[in-house]
């Protein structure tokens, strides 16, 4: 019985070393759950956004400008009174030789004051001594026009515009002619694509 008992208390001894020397379980730590990986949260409607303008390359209100001015094709008004007296694109003038109009010439009265067609900003005004004389760019979204062959301009880049704002004043050449040159353009990844205004206008 007496050995018996050692046995027991030998066994016993052996079981509580065994359980003091395990190994215990860290217990977790609420970090732990902080680290887990986020989940991903859907996109609001300020990120789709903002991630739209990225690609386009323009903010919002130059988006919602530029559809206006493209729903006005056809109904633009023109910029100074009178008559196309040269049409846009390539033609002879004379046995193979060409000149492009980028544009089209409308002829008016010495002195006539040159309006926007539409609500845009002034992006660029620019001299040309030989030919175009003074010229305003003004954008509208990604389509720009542009007023060339102006004796003097009354806007700077930067300023905003009202359709029918006065940009400037048409010049008259050395014979006596006044005319404006006009043309659209709509810009397709960094490149312009020249249009026939005369589409754009509305009829008369």
């Amino acid at each position: 019985n007496r050995e018996k008992a050692e046995r027991a208390e030998r066994d016993r001894a052996e079981r509580e070393t065994a359980a003091r020397n395990k190994p215990t379980e860290k217990p977790r730590d609420n970090n732990e759950v902080a680290k887990a990986e986020p989940e991903n949260k859907p996109e609001t409607k300020k990120e789709r956004e903002v991630e739209e303008v990225n690609e386009s390359g323009m903010n919002e209100a130059e988006i919602k400008l530029a559809s206006s001015f493209a729903a006005n094709r056809g109904r633009l008004p023109w910029p100074v009174p009178g008559f196309i007296s040269d049409d846009f694109g390539t033609k002879e003038i004379m046995k193979n030789v060409n000149q492009e109009n980028y544009g089209i010439d409308i002829q008016t009265k010495a002195g006539t004051s040159v309006h926007a067609v539409y609500d845009g900003v002034v992006m660029q005004v620019s001299n040309d001594p030989t030919i175009m004389k003074n010229f305003v760019f003004v954008q509208h979204g990604d389509y720009y026009t542009v007023y060339a062959k102006l004796r003097s301009v009354s806007v700077q880049p930067g300023q905003r515009l009202k359709a029918r704002e006065v940009i400037g004043v048409v010049a008259t050449d050395g014979e006596g002619v006044s005319e404006l040159n006009f043309q659209i353009w709509k810009e397709n990844k960094n490149k312009a694509n020249r249009l026939n205004p005369e589409s754009w206008l509305r009829p008369r």
